[in-house]
C-alpha cells in the first residue's frame, strides 16, 4: 500500500485480503497457503484464508502474532495521538505530547525529532519526512478502524491457527488477545497451537524473537 495519504484505498479488512490474495493467487493459485501477520496483518491473513476457503483452496496454517480483536482490545486507538501512544509508548516517554495538544504539525515534528535517529542530526526536519510520517499514520489510522468494524467471521471450512503471544503486556493492549482466536476454534473443531513469546506487542516483531516464529512456522511446515 503506498504510504501517499491520498492514495490510501483499502478501508475495510475484506479490501485488504482481496488486494493481497489478488497477487497471491497470480504467484500461486493452487496452494497449499501458509498465511501469516502480525498484529493488524493476522485479521487479514485470517480473512485471506476465508476467502480462499470459500474459493475450493486449500489452506494448510494461519499463524498470527499477538493479533487482537475489537472485542478485546480496552482501547482501540484512531487519533494520531492515540496511534503514538500505542505505537511508541513502550520504548519512548511521550509525555510532552499532551502539552503539545491537536496541532498535527508539532505533533509530528515531536515524533521525528524523538524516534527517527536523522531527524535528530538536523536542524531542521525535511518536508518529506513530515509527509511521510503524516501518511504512515494516516494509514495507521486506517488499519484501527478496520478492526473497529470487523467483525470475525467463521469459516466455511475450518483451517489450524497458530498464535504467537506477546508475554508483556501494557494497559493499552487486551490482556488475552487469543481468547477470541481460542473460542473461535473450539466452535470450528479445528487446531489451535498458542505460543507465548519474551517481549511486546512490538518487540516480537524484531530479531531474535522474530527468528523463533520463522523457525516454528518452518518447522511445522515440513512436519
Amino acid at each position: 500500500q503506498n504510504h501517499e495519504s491520498n492514495s490510501i484505498k483499502y478501508n475495510t479488512v475484506q479490501q485488504y485480503a482481496q488486494n493481497y490474495l489478488t497477487g497471491l493467487l497470480k504467484v500461486n493459485p493452487h496452494g497449499p497457503y501458509y498465511l501469516f501477520g502480525s498484529a493488524f496483518g493476522g485479521i487479514v491473513a485470517y480473512e485471506m484464508a476465508c476467502e480462499l476457503m470459500k474459493r475450493k483452496k486449500y489452506v494448510k496454517l494461519v499463524a498470527m502474532v499477538d493479533t487482537p480483536n475489537n472485542l478485546d482490545m480496552p482501547i482501540i486507538p484512531t487519533t494520531l495521538l492515540e496511534c503514538l501512544h500505542h505505537i511508541y509508548s513502550l520504548n519512548h516517554d511521550l509525555t510532552e505530547l499532551n502539552e503539545i495538544g491537536n496541532d498535527e504539525e508539532k505533533v509530528l515534528k515531536y515524533i521525528a525529532q524523538k524516534i527517527m535517529p536523522s531527524a535528530h542530526q538536523k536542524n531542521h526536519i525535511e518536508t518529506s519526512t513530515l509527509k511521510y510520517l503524516k501518511s504512515y499514520f494516516n494509514m495507521v489510522k486506517f488499519d484501527m478502524n478496520a478492526i473497529k468494524e470487523y467483525q470475525l467471521p467463521i469459516s466455511s471450512k475450518p483451517f489450524p491457527i497458530m498464535y504467537f503471544k506477546a508475554k508483556i503486556r501494557r494497559d493499552r493492549d487486551s490482556k488475552y488477545p487469543e481468547k477470541a482466536w481460542r473460542e473461535l476454534q473450539e466452535i470450528n473443531k479445528e487446531d489451535f497451537e498458542y505460543i507465548e513469546l519474551d517481549g511486546n506487542h512490538m518487540s516480537v516483531n524484531f530479531f531474535p524473537t522474530c527468528e523463533i516464529i520463522a523457525n516454528t512456522i518452518i518447522f511445522l511446515k515440513w512436519l
